[in-house]
């Protein structure tokens, strides 16, 4: 984009697109600490690698992106990363039927178990769902 801005013509069109691309590697960057923060780590893990592959041949983009892959290599998100592969065995039945007897008694007993972790309040705000649901039958 840098190359064609000297021409006053398209100058302005360029600007915007550059911004809106700007844009959208910020809210990606903001995505990845969102999935992060809600205990999805592999799914914020995924955009991550998305986003650092993205951004090759943008060198403040790539530093950014790197350096937020960089942090998924700490003791804290291995952690996160192993429990939420365990909260998704937990889910999966619930992908193909309604919610069983007893998931949200299993849900509270695995989030006491991850206690500490963005995995456990997730697995927490599941099982009360799961308690509405069933309520709801």
């Amino acid at each position: 984009l840098q190359g064609g801005m000297d021409d006053e013509a398209s100058s302005g069109e360029l600007h915007e697109v550059a911004d809106e691309i700007t844009t959208r590697f910020d809210t990606w960057k903001r995505s990845v600490s969102y999935l992060v923060d809600q205990g999805q780590p592999h799914r914020a893990l995924e955009a991550a690698q998305d986003l650092a592959a993205a951004s090759v041949g943008h060198a403040p983009w790539q530093t950014a992106a790197q350096e937020q892959l960089a942090s998924f290599d700490t003791p804290e998100m291995e952690r996160e990363l192993e429990l939420a592969k365990k909260l998704e065995v937990l889910l999966k039945p619930l992908r193909s039927k309604r919610p069983m007897k007893g998931i949200e008694k299993r849900l509270s007993s695995f989030a006491e178990e991850a206690e500490g972790t963005k995995v456990s309040a997730r697995a927490a705000r599941l099982a009360a769902a799961a308690k509405l649901a069933r309520s709801d039958l």
